[in-house]
């Protein structure tokens, strides 16, 4: 029940709270107001009619579980959070207003290494409560931890140009970013050294030195998250096979060094373990460059340890909710970040597989947890990348069996190897990431491994869970063997007798309506619309889509680049995002690069 997980209330309210902030703008207050007016308008005496279908009588269902404490608890909470949401949002517009493409000067602190572009770097710093990308040229070189006077012109982030398109404005606030400035002017005024980057530092350059370039590019992507050296060819074989994930450090690698710490503590002593393991994750964590889902699996990890510590037993809800509750806490515009919402939406799953579904057959129960996984994630991946895994379901599992012994070994070997003679763990990582490199590639020439699909829209993601959510209920009311509330599920159970009883009842009816509202849809797609033209900003200038009012799609030329495929991340997404999944004719206004990605040599023939 919620009544006794409040930090499970307190996060739901959280979340409605900035949801509300982000998309409605407006402050939550109204809303309930608003809710309050319908509830007094509805609340009239009961009558004592039966009604299958009627609000009041299976409201009681959901007092159940809202009862008045939690109403209150999520009621405070989603209105500190909007309140926190709507005022970081005004004061991040107010700075686009007043500064953007303007000078601004800056004492701040350079909170990154530099990320190294063509012809320039980027470092993280920040002022105050703000942080910034500060764009150098590649000949000025600046340190992690120096304090500096910047000045320089800032550039806001831009906004969303296409239809669902991808927007650099909401993906620098899921960030804690305000903007990138170019750096005009410069002076360091002292620096103090981060003993945590210094550590990251010794640990890259150690990898580096023993191992060959692409190897040390993978194993420094594995144990820290570092990928900034990575080749494209290697980016995108993992990309493809869908294994990206062990390239940041995610959920799965703080689980592996739980595990692998509490293991090896284990004979000094459960509570020492424990202490000593939590230690171990807190400095791991302050080494490498978190994700989303590594925060999570972090505090997941350390309430489970520290549960052990105070002899009390951990609750999934309480450890999941509250980790997502300090990520959103610190910046409420995560919720908008793609690695947060498919980490929290996958550990809402694992949660409920292994109190439903979990069996002991642990080979099995990999597989089966793997495949519905993929099956619960697919509204999810449709929204935020178009498409979903269909045979990368296998390469995954290896990958994922794979990457756990890599990562141990690399930590062991990074810490190890200059004070031990280790070198049948670097063999062995030599192996193990040559494997995984002949897989990768495997599974990204594998056909159909990745299904393009149409973008859903938030009504059809909700039936969708929806759906899920009623099996997963009715699943546990009927496989359940311990059952502790019998008249519940009397109820339950007769309640799905009567929908049966009622259909057999009018059987002809519901049949009927069925087929007219096929019927009526089929042939709603062959009634004239109205003509619609849509420009497509493709980067240097804009693709034309044509839909005529016999629902003739037309594309007229589809830009192009040397160094980015326009067809496939921006071009594609916005066929998908409007539904769109053929195109009847393309035309193609002359043959430059930026019009189809073609150029021609110096014989006059065109090349791809």
């Amino acid at each position: 029940m919620i009544e006794k997980r409040p930090i499970v209330a307190i996060t739901i309210g959280y979340i409605i709270g900035i949801t509300m902030g982000l998309y409605c703008k407006i402050s939550i207050v109204f809303l309930y107001l608003f809710l309050l007016c319908i509830y007094l308008i509805l609340n009239k005496p009961n009558k004592k009619q039966f009604k299958l279908i009627s609000i009041k009588r299976y409201i009681r269902y959901f007092k159940i579980i809202f009862t008045k404490s939690v109403c209150i608890m999520i009621l405070i909470s989603s209105i500190f959070s909007n309140t926190i949401t709507l005022y970081k949002n005004t004061k991040i517009n107010e700075f686009f207003d007043k500064y953007n493409n303007q000078e601004i000067q800056l004492k701040a602190k350079v909170i990154s290494n530099g990320e190294t572009k063509k012809y320039s770097k980027k470092y993280i710093i920040k002022y105050e409560n703000m942080k910034f990308y500060l764009k150098v040229r590649n000949n000025i070189k600046i340190e992690y931890g120096d304090s500096i006077i910047v000045k320089g012109l800032f550039i806001k982030p831009k906004e969303r140009t296409n239809y669902k398109g991808f927007s650099y404005e909401l993906y620098y606030k899921s960030q804690g970013i305000y903007g990138t400035i170019d750096l005009t002017r410069l002076k360091i005024l002292n620096n103090r050294k981060c003993v945590f980057n210094k550590i990251f530092l010794n640990i890259k350059d150690f990898i580096q030195k023993n191992f060959n370039q692409k190897i040390s590019d993978v194993l420094l992507g594995i144990i820290l998250g570092y990928t900034q050296e990575i080749g494209e060819d290697v980016r995108e074989n993992f990309n493809e096979s869908n294994a990206s994930h062990i390239l940041a450090v995610s959920g799965m690698h703080i689980g592996y060094l739980t595990m692998f710490c509490y293991f090896l503590l284990k004979k000094t002593g459960k509570r020492k373990a424990s202490y000593f393991s939590i230690l171990i994750i807190l400095f791991y964590f302050k080494i490498v460059k978190i994700s989303p889902s590594a925060t999570r699996a972090t505090v997941m990890a350390i309430s489970i340890l520290f549960s052990k510590l105070l002899y009390r037993k951990n609750d999934s809800w309480t450890t999941f909710s509250l980790a997502l509750l300090c990520i959103l806490i610190n910046n409420p515009f995560m919720l908008l970040n793609v690695s947060l919402v498919l980490s929290f939406v996958a550990t809402i799953w694992i949660i409920i597989f292994n109190k439903l579904f979990y069996k002991k057959n642990s080979i099995m129960n990999t597989i089966t947890m793997t495949v519905t996984l993929t099956t619960f994630l697919i509204p999810i991946c449709s929204v935020c990348f178009h498409k979903i895994p269909v045979l990368s379901i296998a390469i995954s599992i290896i990958v994922g069996i794979i990457a756990g012994p890599i990562f141990i070994l690399g930590i062991i070997y990074s810490l190890l190897g200059n004070i031990l003679n280790l070198s049948f763990i670097k063999i062995l990582l030599n192996f193990l990431i040559k494997s995984l490199l002949i897989i990768i590639k495997i599974g990204s020439k594998i056909p159909l491994n990745k299904a393009y699909i149409i973008t859903p829209n938030y009504i059809e993601i909700l039936l969708f869970y929806i759906i899920i959510f009623i099996s997963i209920f009715l699943f546990s009311v009927f496989k359940q063997k311990k059952i502790k509330n019998k008249t519940f599920i009397k109820r339950i159970k007769n309640l799905l007798s009567l929908l049966k009883y009622r259909y057999n009842q009018n059987k002809k009816k519901v049949i009927s309506m069925i087929i007219f509202f096929v019927f009526v849809f089929s042939i709603i797609k062959f009634i004239p619309n109205k003509l619609k033209i849509y420009f497509i900003d493709v980067g240097q200038g804009d693709a034309c889509l044509i839909v005529t009012p016999n629902n003739k799609k037309i594309l007229v030329d589809g830009g192009g680049s040397e160094n980015y495929d326009v067809g496939k991340n921006t071009l594609i997404p916005y066929l998908l995002a409007r539904r769109i999944t053929h195109l009847d004719y393309v035309i193609i206004s002359h043959f430059d690069t930026d019009h189809v990605r073609r150029t021609f040599n110096c014989y006059g023939r065109t090349e791809s």
